[in-house]
């Protein structure tokens, strides 16, 4: 877990600092405007055609433009699967992903609106023609107003706030997490955090670290991926679609719909798209002082916020057009 060093904002609310979720956009930007082929999801085969198809086109900036305006946040953070690395053919360029990610945040630096990124799943696939670690180009400085800006990992850590350094409760330290891609390992499904970030984090945020904790009012967590302790428990407040989207797709085994009553009575419905390797997340945060809640993205059917322990876990709402699959 990396630290980075603080981040001013101008804040346009007051006292208050406001800060606004993007996640699961699943943008593609082809160099040449061409249409393409990709296979998604159950192995179906996707026609694209720039820039009329209705998903991942130019629309998105424009969705952004509307959001900030309406919010007017001091901060964005963007969750994770902000490019689709499936869309890009093999013979592309490695830096081919760059295009599309700029037209994401274009809307953001043309407002003066700082952001910061956390990795999804699919930001990179084995098939895509660019290393994983070459996104860490994001933090590089070549994308105008990142907080992360210098970042060598993508763990990493630091304080946002109006001062040029944390006073008096008036900032909020960021705790940003890579919960890495999709598992080849079918009973796995997904990546996790890392052992070695986890025990950093724990490391970094009990008090006899060397983490300056003055001035800051609380912690807050980003990632893609939700954590399985997410999973059965009463929504605070928004909806839960995981379940309904199985059934509807025909993706639930055939015994499930005619107990979907009985499931939905009993909460089994509160599913969530977890890694089934358990990664200690969880316990690392409801532990550590100060971290009030932890955001997450990945299912894009489920928006809603939920409690346990004394950790509040947070859905973002998918921000885009869902991908075409055969959900």
């Amino acid at each position: 877990m990396e630290v980075l060093k603080h981040y001013k904002l101008s804040l346009t609310h007051g006292s208050s600092l406001k800060i606004m979720q993007l996640t699961d956009m699943h943008t593609w930007w082809p160099l040449d405007g061409s249409p393409i082929e990709w296979t998604c999801g159950a192995g179906n085969t996707v026609s694209l055609n720039t820039p009329s198809s209705p998903y991942s086109t130019h629309a998105e900036p424009e969705l952004i433009q509307k959001i900030i305006a309406r919010v007017k946040p001091d901060l964005v953070i963007l969750t994770g699967d902000i490019i689709d690395a499936r869309a890009y053919p093999s013979d592309s360029p490695p830096c081919c992903w760059k295009p599309c990610f700029r037209a994401v945040i274009a809307p953001l630096v043309a407002a003066g609106i700082p952001w910061t990124y956390c990795q999804g799943n699919h930001d990179h696939e084995d098939s895509c023609p660019y290393p994983r670690d070459s996104l860490l180009d994001i933090f590089s400085g070549e994308f105008p107003l990142c907080v992360s800006e210098g970042a060598t990992s993508f763990n990493h850590t630091l304080t946002v706030g109006p001062g040029d350094a944390p006073s008096g409760g008036d900032s909020l330290r960021l705790w940003i997490f890579d919960t890495g891609g999709n598992n080849p390992d079918p009973a796995i499904m997904f990546d996790t955090v890392s052992d070695e970030a986890i025990a950093s984090f724990e490391r970094l945020s009990r008090g006899d670290s060397a983490l300056d904790t003055s001035g800051v009012a609380c912690g807050l967590a980003f990632h893609h991926i939700p954590m399985a302790e997410m999973a059965y428990l009463p929504p605070l407040v928004g909806h839960e679609g995981l379940f309904g989207a199985a059934l509807h797709s025909g993706k639930a085994p055939w015994w499930v719909a005619p107990l979907a009553p009985l499931v939905r009575l009993l909460g089994l419905h509160r599913v969530v798209g977890a890694s089934k390797r358990p990664s200690g997340l969880f316990a690392a945060l409801e532990a550590a002082p100060g971290v009030a809640a932890a955001f997450c993205g990945h299912d894009h059917y489920n928006d809603f916020v939920v409690r346990r322990g004394d950790l509040f876990m947070c859905y973002g709402r998918v921000t885009s057009h869902s991908p075409p699959s055969d959900w």
